[in-house]
């Protein structure tokens, strides 16, 4: 499953590199990668709703490594229609805009902390709680009455995860829009 999994993964970004290639991030361009990037995910759910993993640790590895490298695709694109339709046409308006965008994985880091922190120090003691599809928690902790749905495609945390990849790609874009308006503002 694994290597059948990062060929799909492969396949998605050589095709999202040629849908990229004029670097013109406009609302087509990204609905184009979203939707390519739907595709591609919704091909992964198929393998996986078909596929009986072999033990506990590769369906760990599957959610912990690889589901979230799809999703993670499909939240950049999210983040990146929201700089779409948002970004102010005013070049100190926009400086602004992107300074905190910017911010959004600090923030991300600081809201989620132990789970970073878990993440980054590489321990694994809780990896079966977050990251098997047998203990995924069907109600709303912070609100019991709010059900949430059902899926065997994810589990408890392999969301935080593809949050925090589209998050780190999504600061290196606010970087280069930062850079360029720096650029701008030099220009006799």
């Amino acid at each position: 499953m694994r290597k059948l999994a990062l060929d799909l993964y492969q396949s998605m970004q050589k095709e999202l590199k040629l849908l990229q290639m004029h670097d013109l991030v406009s609302e087509k361009s990204v609905e184009c990668c979203y939707q390519l990037s739907s595709k591609y995910l919704f091909q992964l759910r198929q393998m996986v709703s078909n596929y009986q993993f072999k033990s506990e640790e590769e369906e760990i590895d599957f959610f912990k490594n690889i589901h979230p490298l799809f999703t993670s695709e499909i939240e950049y694109c999210k983040l990146l229609f929201h700089a779409v339709l948002f970004t102010p046409p005013d070049e100190e308006e926009g400086r602004k805009f992107w300074q905190r965008e910017y911010l959004r994985l600090e923030r991300f880091l600081e809201n989620q902390s132990d789970f970073a922190a878990y993440m980054l120090s590489g321990n694994t003691c809780h990896d079966k709680e977050f990251f098997l599809r047998k203990n995924l928690r069907t109600k709303n902790e912070s609100d019991p009455e709010v059900e949430l749905p059902e899926t065997d495609g994810s589990t408890n945390c392999d969301a935080l995860i593809a949050e925090f990849l589209a998050l780190q790609k999504y600061t290196r874009y606010a970087q280069m829009q930062l850079d360029k308006n720096s650029l701008n503002n030099e220009k006799p």
